[in-house]
C-alpha cells in the first residue's frame, strides 16, 4: 500500500504477522489479526493527516524514480541502482550502443561495490558480479529497477533453506520480489539425499508471503541430483500468498490440497507420485490452466468429470499420466465436458491411433 501528499510519498504492507513499513523496517505480532489492526491503522492515521492512496511502486515504476531520488538524497546506493537499471531497461529507446554499455558497466560497478550492503548477512552465500564463488550460490536475483523481481534459493553449505529465507525478507531489495523459485533442500550428493521443505513453507506461512509474490516455484532441483523430497503443506502457504497467480511444483510429495486461492489461474504439477485427489475438491475459482506432467491422470480425470472445477478450465494437459484407451473412451463419451477447453493435451499416453481417432472427431482440439 503506497499513500502520498504532496511529494511526499508513505508506504506500508501487511505480510502475514508482519507489517513491513516505508524504508524495509519489519514490526512481527504475535498473530496475524494483530497485525492486520496495526497495519489498518497506520494508513487511517496517514490518511487522517492528508494522504491519499496511490499506485504501488511495484507497478508504477515513475513512483519507483521518485523514491530512488529520495534514496539518493540520503545517500542509500540502491537509489542509484534503481536509476540506472530503469534507465538500462527502460530507457534504451534512442541510445547508442556505447550509452548503453555505459549503463551495463555503471550497474555491474554498483552491483559490485555495494554488494555487501545490498545482500547483508547473506553477502558471503551470493556472487559478486566479478567472481565466480560461491560454486553453489545459495541465493541468485533477477533485477528489476533497483528491487530483486525473480529470486531463486538453494540449500548451501552451513545455511539452512528456512534461515536463508528469514535473512532474505529483513533485506530491503526483496519488497518488490513477484516470484521465489526454491532449489535443492540438500546439498548435492552421490547418494540419495532425504530433503524437506517443511520448516521452510511453516516459515512463509507464519510470516506472510511478500505482498507481491506472483510466481512460487518448488522442487525446482535438477534431475542429476538425487533428492527424495518432502514439500510439507501446500495449503497455508498458498492460502497466505494473496496475489499468487502460478503455482508450479516440479517434484516431491507432500499435502497438495484441498488448495484456497481467489487469485491462482495456473497450476502445474510435475513429477509428481500420488494421485492427487485432493486437487479438484480446491477453491480455486479464478483458476484456468491445469497441468498434471508425469503423473498419475486416472483417478484425477475420473474426480474432475465429478466436480464444476473442469468447466472453468480453459486448458487442461495431462501428460506422461499413465492414461490409456478406458480414460480416453470416458473422455470421449463426455466431450461436452470438455469441448470448451482451446487446449486439450493428452500427450505421451498409451493410446491406440483408433481411440485417438475416435477421440478426434469428438474434440477438434485434442492433442494426443
Amino acid at each position: 500500500m503506497r499513500l502520498v501528499r504532496g511529494s511526499e510519498s508513505w508506504e506500508i504492507w501487511h505480510e502475514g504477522t508482519m507489517v513491513r513499513l516505508d524504508g524495509g523496517a519489519l514490526r512481527r505480532f504475535q498473530s496475524v489479526r494483530q497485525a492486520g489492526a496495526a497495519y489498518e491503522a497506520a494508513i487511517a492515521a496517514r490518511r487522517d493527516d492528508g494522504f491519499v492512496d496511490a499506485p504501488d511502486v511495484v507497478d508504477d515504476l515513475d513512483a519507483r524514480l521518485v523514491y530512488a531520488d529520495e534514496l539518493q538524497l540520503k545517500g542509500d546506493p540502491l537509489g542509484e541502482l534503481i536509476a540506472v537499471q530503469h534507465a538500462h531497461a527502460h530507457q534504451r529507446t534512442g541510445k547508442l550502443p556505447v550509452q548503453i554499455r555505459r549503463l551495463e558497466r555503471r550497474v555491474h560497478a554498483l552491483l559490485e561495490d555495494h554488494h555487501d550492503a545490498l545482500f547483508g548477512s547473506l553477502a558471503s552465500f551470493v556472487r559478486r558480479p566479478s567472481r565466480s564463488t560461491p560454486a553453489r550460490p545459495a541465493l541468485q536475483i533477477t533485477w528489476r529497477s533497483g528491487f530483486a523481481d525473480e529470486v531463486r534459493i538453494q540449500r548451501a553449505p552451513k545455511l539452512e533453506l528456512h534461515d536463508l529465507w528469514s535473512q532474505l525478507r529483513k533485506l530491503p531489495i526483496s519488497r518488490f520480489m513477484t516470484k521465489l523459485v526454491v532449489g535443492s533442500p540438500t546439498l548435492p550428493s552421490p547418494y540419495l539425499e532425504q530433503g524437506s521443505y517443511r520448516q521452510l513453507l511453516s516459515t512463509i506461512a507464519k510470516d506472510g508471503a511478500p505482498a507481491h509474490l506472483r510466481t512460487l516455484v518448488l522442487g525446482d532441483i535438477p534431475l542429476a541430483q538425487r533428492v527424495s523430497l518432502d514439500l510439507g503443506d501446500l495449503r497455508p502457504v498458498v492460502e497466505s500468498c494473496l496475489d499468487l497467480q502460478h503455482l508450479e511444483v516440479k517434484r516431491g510429495m507432500g499435502i497438495l490440497g484441498p488448495l484456497v486461492s481467489t487469485s491462482l489461474q495456473r497450476l502445474v504439477l510435475e513429477n509428481i507420485a500420488e494421485p492427487l485427489r485432493d486437487v479438484p475438491r480446491s477453491s480455486l475459482p479464478a483458476l484456468s490452466e491445469l497441468s498434471v506432467i508425469n503423473g498419475y491422470g486416472t483417478v484425477l480425470l475420473r474426480l474432475l468429470l465429478e466436480v464444476p472445477l473442469l468447466d472453468q478450465l480453459s486448458a487442461l494437459t495431462l501428460r506422461r499420466c499413465h492414461l490409456q484407451d478406458p480414460d480416453l473412451d470416458s473422455i470421449r463419451a463426455d466431450a461436452d465436458r470438455f469441448g470448451h477447453l482451446t487446449r486439450l493435451d493428452l500427450r505421451d499416453n498409451d493410446f491406440s491411433r483408433d481411440a485417438v481417432r475416435q477421440a478426434r472427431l469428438r474434440l477438434p482440439r485434442l492433442k494426443a
